[in-house]
């Protein structure tokens, strides 16, 4: 059992290693990337508060009864 354990532990570390090589290489490039296009708009003050009146009702999730830690009050 000890040298199954071994074993797929240097299985486990040989195709960790393998996994972490890297193969693609970089390669360099003459021309500078050119410039992205994109829309833009000036910024203005304003008021972004909104108000929301909403009729609901409130439903408990448990109902307890709440007693005083100290007697007679």
């Amino acid at each position: 059992m000890l040298k199954s354990s071994v074993g797929w532990l240097c299985i486990a570390g040989v195709v960790f290693l393998c996994s972490c090589s890297r193969r693609d290489t970089m390669e360099a490039r003459s021309d500078p990337p050119q410039a992205t296009v994109v829309a833009v708009a000036k910024a203005k003050h304003e008021d972004l508060s909104r108000q929301l009146t909403l009729t609901a009702e409130f439903r408990p999730f448990q109902e307890i009864d709440v007693h005083s830690k100290s007697p007679g009050t």
